[in-house]
């Protein structure tokens, strides 16, 4: 169990594609009940001492722009509720910024009678002892990339609502958004909530939170000794792998000259040490790594790997490559044209008969000569 959690907050370095954002943070306040002094404090700091002591807390943010031109914001934040590592307190915020750009304002948080995300400027929401594969269940799909954006209302309503049955929703509240920058935000928050399961009451003030992208405090080390080798017509790669606990990827670049023109060639996770780069180009062949995190900041390239290939034994006009020139070789080189296949770099030199950089008519022509004269 305590490892679905861990998986979560490892997460929050992560960046999703598209226009969605995740920061990391803390979000902080009291409580007060009002029933024979029952009142205490929840607090949730993102650590990365504690994460690798195994103490799972803190804030996480995403943010997320909509087709109608808002900005919504979803803050969850997990304090451990007991020390078995099974049991989270969680502190849920929502809000909506409609002009599409987050900046500081205040929302007014009232009784929700229902969710409704289309709209619904802002909710908060606190619960005890959730279990951590509920907890996982709610913010996986955000760190995952399998949240549904377009449709949060069918994405993170049915588990929000599951979670108010047994949770202190507001009565009365504010949330105010205080400070924004291009690196994160912070705001404040305080309410009158009730549970309406056990009519409970409970006061929440002096609310706080604060968040950020990560950035290069997380930096992966850099990649050891890459090294280059030609085996037939492909190069293998190999390197040490980092023993940091920042590395999530490492990221290969390519290029035919020593020292301009690397372009991105492939990517690993970091528990692989090697790629085998099938089409390497005719001649000298430079390589570099480089080791990102989960938010895809690199560290300083590796030491640069040369090798040189010998020049393609393939015939010109022998797109399929093997050693025969027929009409298989034009079948391939139509679906290239067609876009119906992708050929690799070797295939495309190959199929390039008159060399204009294309592959068109031209080179059906010349490939049909080819097979005549034979």
């Amino acid at each position: 169990m305590k490892k679905i959690v861990n998986l979560i907050f490892v997460g929050m370095y992560l960046s999703l594609s598209f226009s969605q954002t995740i920061y990391n943070g803390e979000s902080s306040f009291d409580w007060d009940t009002g029933w024979f002094g029952d009142e205490g404090d929840f607090e949730a700091i993102f650590s990365l001492e504690d994460i690798l002591a195994g103490e799972y807390s803190g804030s996480l943010a995403v943010t997320w722009p909509d087709s109608v031109g808002a900005t919504h914001i979803f803050i969850p934040s997990i304090e451990p509720a007991d020390t078995s590592g099974f049991l989270y307190n969680l502190f849920l915020m929502y809000m909506k910024d409609s002009d599409g750009i987050i900046e500081p304002q205040t929302w007014d948080v009232g009784a929700m009678d229902a969710i409704d995300f289309e709209n619904l400027d802002a909710l908060m929401m606190y619960r005890e002892d959730v279990d951590s594969v509920l907890i996982a269940g709610l913010i996986n799909p955000f760190l995952t990339g399998e949240a549904d954006f377009s449709d949060m209302e069918a994405s993170l309503l049915p588990m929000i609502i599951d979670l108010a049955l047994e949770s202190y929703v507001p009565i009365n509240g504010e949330i105010t958004l205080d400070e924004v920058t291009g690196s994160g935000f912070l705001g404040s928050f305080d309410g009158s909530f009730i549970m309406a399961s056990s009519v409970s009451f409970m006061t929440i003030s002096n609310g706080s939170f604060g968040h950020t992208i990560p950035g290069s405090e997380f930096l992966p080390g850099i990649p050891q000794s890459l090294t280059a080798t030609v085996s037939g017509t492909e190069v293998d790669l190999n390197w040490t792998l980092n023993d940091d606990w920042f590395t999530s990827n490492y990221y290969v670049y390519h290029s035919n000259m020593a020292n301009d023109g690397f372009e991105y060639l492939a990517s690993v996770d970091a528990t692989t040490s090697t790629v085998i780069h099938n089409d390497p180009l005719d001649g000298n062949n430079y390589y570099y790594i480089t080791a990102a995190n989960l938010v895809a900041i690199e560290s300083n390239p590796s030491n640069t790997a040369m090798v040189f290939v010998e020049a393609s034994t393939y015939n010109m006009g022998d797109v399929n490559m093997d050693d025969t020139i027929n009409v298989l070789d034009i079948v391939i080189l139509v679906n290239f044209i067609l876009d119906q296949a992708e050929p690799t770099e070797l295939q495309f030199e190959l199929s390039d008969l008159n060399g204009d950089g294309g592959l068109n008519v031209l080179d059906i022509v010349q490939l049909v000569n080819i097979i005549l004269e034979q």
